[in-house]
């Protein structure tokens, strides 16, 4: 399978369209479903909500909210949609690596892995595996390993894993 080079052109501007936005959300979650639960549908409008947000405190739930926008366009594939995903995806890459080092988190874990998947997506499987590079590490900086870091949950949870 051979990697699939970049486009050299300039991705398009971000929609502000909330219905299309909440329509490549529906389409991500239906990409994802059987491989990613970091969302749900009931999240959606909470997640088309964090798209416009400016304040710094939400930039990686923002960056959140337009991988998954990207994730989603992608999916849907439709002769502008591949557009509109490299637009989106650009900002939530740009806004995920602003914080990148200075604060691994949880947060950090979802983006990389969503990054991951549209890079899988976008048939790119070398970025695709450094990204998931970075997740794992991110995880394992964090300590999600670590069983003694669950302690709080109730015991079904535990037992689901």
């Amino acid at each position: 399978m051979l990697e699939a080079q970049s486009p050299e052109a300039n991705p398009a501007e971000l929609v502000d369209d909330i219905d299309l936005q909440r329509n490549f959300i529906l389409y991500y979650l239906a990409a994802t479903s059987g491989l990613l639960t970091l969302h749900t549908i009931a999240s959606v409008d909470s997640l088309v909500s964090r798209i416009s947000a400016f304040d710094s405190r939400s930039r990686l739930e923002q960056a959140e909210a337009l991988l998954a926008v990207a994730v989603g366009a992608q999916a849907r594939n439709r002769r502008l949609d591949s557009n509109y995903a490299r637009a989106y995806f650009e900002r939530g890459r740009q806004l995920s690596f602003e914080s990148m080092l200075e604060n691994p988190s949880h947060a950090l874990v979802r983006l990389f892995l969503l990054m991951a998947f549209y890079m899988l997506g976008a048939c790119q499987r070398n970025a695709a595996c450094l990204y998931l590079g970075i997740s794992a590490k991110t995880a394992s900086i964090i300590g999600l390993h670590d069983e003694n870091q669950y302690q709080g949950e109730m015991d079904m949870d535990q037992a689901a894993r």
